[in-house]
């Protein structure tokens, strides 16, 4: 290929992929660089036309990686960049984790990096992964594997050195190839094929493979949402998911969380919520009480919200929605108090000076901006985002230093004055205050609650 111009390549290549003869397999033997760069000419797909070749080249360029294959090459043993990277390098992203697969055991990988010298972390040896680290750049390492006696989470493990079986194990086609480092790509499963078409399809039988982890099905969903079509599901997919949607009981919280706000997050969140509404798994993963009203309020506010805490506020009806569904998802303090600030004060009409008001109050900041990009009013939460916000100028020094004694006196004419101010905009000045609107705050009668020591 080296040898023969573009315009000659690109006509046998042509060839090649239209031949019905072809089988998958052989086009596994391409190298991946020319296929790569192959790709912008030879298909329409928007997601393929960008040239990955760079990426590529720069990944398997890595004076770390190379080290790595020398390393596990001089023991006959093979390593090869698998799951999310090469659907990243595909797709003409950089990828964020370099995950390797190997045909190399734990204790062999782990007495390998030993006679290296290098740092080895046993990220999850139970099933044959560790982190090898090289000049701070981490890279997970696992044993090829046959996962056996599930649970519908977790499995128990074979280790292997057959790399389709290995595949076979994986959720997606499109997470299931392997770059050998020599830049060959090996797709057991038509991933690159179900890549270009912007196809989700579960490697082998959806049945099986979500009775083998349930979470898979909301892996279903957040890849659909960024890499498919936004209607185009395969009927025995969505079947599957719909028979087996009760099993996401059995996923923690946490777990259900973490692959949820990347669905909200994704572009077509609002249809794919739908969907998942439609077959059931909203309820399978305690959303149940969503019906079509607040997936109709996700779609207005999916228009000015990009922040999953506020996207899920969004499907809640009430405060007593955040606080069942906290008892399962364990949402982080911030999470839980973010949600209910936004189903709180949502049906209130938020302004500039509401806004402020909250800031210098000291509401978080974020939940201000959200509560005011829910409403469909980014302008204002723009203007106010660099906003200096105001302190409030007197204190109960200043107050006892006037002969005001700590009590409910006190704290009746603190606020007092604290209103005066916020009237004003926050423009009186701490004399001002206690010159002009003193007299009149010692006189009123003693506010109910008010009280500072």
């Amino acid at each position: 290929c080296l040898m023969c111009s573009s315009s000659s390549v690109i006509h046998h290549f042509r060839k090649l992929l239209s031949s019905p003869r072809v089988p998958a397999r052989l086009l596994s033997t391409v190298s991946i660089n020319h296929r790569l760069c192959l790709s912008s000419r030879l298909f329409s797909v928007k997601a393929m036309e960008l040239d990955a070749t760079i990426i590529t080249r720069s990944i398997l360029e890595m004076p770390e990686l190379i080290q790595l294959g020398k390393i596990f090459k001089q023991r006959g043993k093979e390593l090869r960049l698998v799951g999310g990277v090469v659907r990243d390098i595909l797709l003409g992203v950089t990828p964020k984790d370099l995950d390797l697969a190997t045909t190399a055991l734990p204790h062999e990988v782990q007495q390998y990096m030993k006679e290296e010298g290098i740092r080895c972390i046993e990220t999850g040896l139970q099933h044959g992964t560790l982190t090898a680290v090289i000049n701070k750049i981490h890279f997970e390492i696992t044993t090829l594997r046959v996962d056996e006696a599930h649970d519908g989470r977790w499995a128990q493990v074979r280790f292997t050195d057959d790399w389709s079986l290995d595949a076979m194990r994986r959720d997606l086609t499109v997470n299931a190839m392997s770059i050998d480092l020599d830049g060959l790509l090996h797709d057991y499963y038509n991933g690159q094929e179900d890549l270009k078409a912007r196809r989700i399809m579960f490697v082998g039988d959806p049945t099986q493979r979500i009775q083998e982890d349930y979470l898979r099905i909301l892996r279903y969903f957040r890849f659909h949402g960024r890499l498919a079509r936004i209607h185009d599901h395969d009927r025995a997919t969505i079947e599957a998911i719909r028979a087996n949607a009760d099993g996401l009981r059995r996923i923690s919280g946490e777990r259900i969380w973490q692959e949820f706000h990347k669905i909200l997050l994704c572009g077509p969140a609002v249809e794919v919520v739908q969907v998942m509404h439609d077959t059931g798994v909203l309820d399978g993963i305690g959303l149940g009480a969503v019906d079509d009203g607040r997936i109709r309020e996700l779609t207005t506010v999916k228009m000015y919200v990009q922040h999953q805490n506020t996207l899920l506020a969004s499907l809640l009806h009430t405060e007593q929605d955040v606080e069942e569904l906290n008892k399962h998802w364990h949402l982080s303090h911030a999470e839980k108090s973010h949600c209910l600030y936004i189903v709180q004060h949502r049906a209130a009409d938020a302004t500039q000076e509401s806004a402020e008001n909250a800031l210098v109050d000291k509401v978080p900041a974020l939940h201000v901006m959200e509560l005011l990009r829910y409403q469909g009013k980014p302008h204002i939460a723009d203007t106010l985002q660099h906003w200096p916000v105001p302190v409030f100028p007197i204190g109960g020094k200043d107050l006892s230093s006037k002969g005001v004694t700590p009590g409910p006196r006190m704290g009746s004419v603190l606020a007092a004055l604290r209103a005066a101010w916020v009237a004003s905009r926050f423009a009186l000045s701490a004399a001002e205050l206690l010159e002009t609107h003193l007299p009149a705050a010692l006189a009123a009668p003693v506010a109910k609650k008010a009280h500072v020591t």
